[in-house]
């Protein structure tokens, strides 16, 4: 058996495992593509295939046309599709959603691969659909799969105007394939990894008209909720005004964290487990991984590399650092790796079983973290957040010192655009490495990913990107070189280019103070014409 957990690897932020994680659980390779979902193999019984198909969004304020999907050909010559905003709740008695459907007449059937989800939600959904008709509140069946740790789901609305009935299948990751069968007066549900693999899960009684509408259902309750935390946070810096002092000394000031690195993200749950549990409890650390992983929790665990083939201190000297597990193969004894592989490439590996236990770290001081995304969690962007965030920034103010309970003052930090007078100090007179200078380069990158989220979403107009995106974009640039330029320091010590760098912060410093206030007051006036 195996089971593998979907991952993104084009992170927002790569700089510390932490955060690259938490971008490779709720993030999606595919966001930027028009499509929502991609499928393939679809199969119809031989009476619906010469079938005309038609696609439009049933909506209770709906009145869009009727379409012919591209000029009459059938469902089976698409690979993709897209939606709007909507949903099929389980919690509502209307719905709102893309339906790519034909008509049928007696028994039928249509099956199909469902290749990937764009993971907008834990609730996007995509999936097949027989129903009696096409208002919103119509009775149906449905079975569809999710993009995160919902999994397979079956729903039905046995009556018109009623509140659906929900039900857990089964955990999957992709490809998905799913099979709706009508027989008189009963459906059929089938779900499997393969259309050669397709297991029957049950026979759902679904009297209705010898008419029914058959095809395709996407939605998606949200274009993005993880975007929507992205761009309301990661505005702050913070750094120790000594990098010796702590092993990460400049990061995001994102909020108090707990214990773990992660518990200050809203979209996850976060469970601890102490070896020494593991250990009285006398259970096998490799069949906990594997329950926690089919339950739908990706693994943060403490390795040492020594062991860990495609890491670049494998069987070199002895590295421990963090990994995580998002699946693995029991039958070939394998667990899936995320993290820095050779060349400190953000990607996939395996180790085995027994690579595993052997660079397990194995005392009372370690944890295994399960991480799962919340099933019903989602974040509003909050602009009059930003805004503040921003005016801290430049004010070089703690965006979070009224949290006292949670956490003592540290003189020994310093907050906004007071980091670049630090890291230049350590720049002098530490080896700090890449990371320091990399982390600056992803804020300004954020930056740029926050405005155009701002303008798709018209909360600044056309004219206000068009004037602040030149000069952030600069600044992302000027980082990038910056960047680059220590990486050739770190290879080859060139007081010349340290020089350069130090100018570089400067100007980058002096650039923030001058555009970041007309940021602010751009987002001002523009709530203000918004009102």
């Amino acid at each position: 058996m195996k089971e593998v957990l979907p991952i993104n690897l084009a992170n927002l932020i790569k700089t510390y495992s932490y955060h690259a994680n938490i971008s490779a659980i709720l993030l999606d390779d595919k966001i930027e593509e028009e499509a929502n979902v991609w499928f393939s193999n679809v199969k119809l019984d031989p009476a619906s295939e010469g079938n005309v198909w038609f696609e439009r969004q049933i909506s209770q304020f709906s009145s869009s046309e009727e379409i012919e999907v591209l000029n009459n050909i059938a469902i089976s010559s698409r690979t993709s599709a897209s939606c709007s905003n909507g949903d099929i709740s389980s919690l509502n008695k209307n719905d709102d959603f893309r339906y790519i459907y034909s008509t049928i007449e007696g028994d039928s059937s249509i099956e199909i691969s469902i290749d990937h989800i764009k993971n907008s939600g834990v609730w996007s959904k995509a999936g097949l659909m027989f129903r009696e008709d096409i208002s919103s509140d119509s009775k149906y069946v449905f079975i569809f799969a999710t993009p995160s740790v919902n999994g397979i789901c079956f729903q039905v609305r046995d009556s018109q105007c009623e509140t659906p009935k929900l039900e857990y299948i089964d955990k999957s990751s992709f490809p998905i394939s799913l099979k709706i069968e009508r027989v008189k007066d009963s459906v059929n549900l089938y779900y499997g990894r393969s259309p050669n693999n397709l297991k029957f899960f049950k026979e759902v009684s679904f009297k209705s008209k010898n008419k029914l509408y058959m095809g395709l259902a996407i939605c998606s309750s949200e274009e993005n909720s993880y975007m929507n935390w992205y761009a309301s946070d990661f505005i702050q810096l913070y750094c120790y005004k000594d990098f010796n002092m702590h092993s990460i000394p400049i990061d995001f000031n994102v909020g108090p964290h707990k214990d773990d690195f992660y518990s200050f993200c809203p979209l996850l749950n976060v469970q601890k487990i102490n070896y020494s549990l593991i250990g009285k409890l006398d259970i096998s650390i490799i069949d906990l991984i594997i329950n926690a992983i089919d339950e739908g929790n990706y693994i943060d665990i403490e390795l040492n590399e020594f062991y860990i083939p495609e890491r670049e201190a494998y069987r070199e000297y002895s590295r421990i650092h963090s990994s995580m597990i998002n699946g693995y193969d029991s039958e070939n004894k394998t667990f899936d790796l995320v993290g820095y592989t050779q060349g400190n490439i953000f990607g996939n590996s395996k180790v085995t079983f027994e690579e595993f236990e052997k660079a397990l770290i194995n005392d009372k001081e370690h944890n295994i973290l399960l991480i799962k995304p919340h099933i019903y969690r989602s974040f509003s962007f909050n602009i009059e957040s930003v805004k503040r965030q921003l005016n801290d920034y430049i004010h070089a103010a703690d965006s979070f010192s009224s949290l006292v309970t949670s956490r003592n003052y540290d003189p020994d930090m310093v907050y906004g655009v007071d980091v670049y007078d630090y890291l230049i100090q350590n720049i002098v007179t530490n080896q700090i490495g890449i990371r320091p200078l990399n982390l600056i380069y992803e804020h300004k990158k954020l930056m740029l990913m926050r405005l155009n989220y701002m303008r798709k979403r018209d909360l600044i107009s056309e004219d206000t990107f068009e004037l602040l995106f030149p000069p952030f974009k600069s600044l992302m640039d000027l980082a990038y070189t910056t960047r680059q330029q220590y990486l050739k320091h770190i290879l080859a010590y060139n007081i010349k280019l340290i020089k350069i760098i130090i100018s570089n912060l400067v100007s980058m410093k002096a650039k923030e103070l001058e555009w970041i206030p007309k940021l602010i007051d751009c987002l001002a006036n523009e709530a203000q014409i918004s009102n």
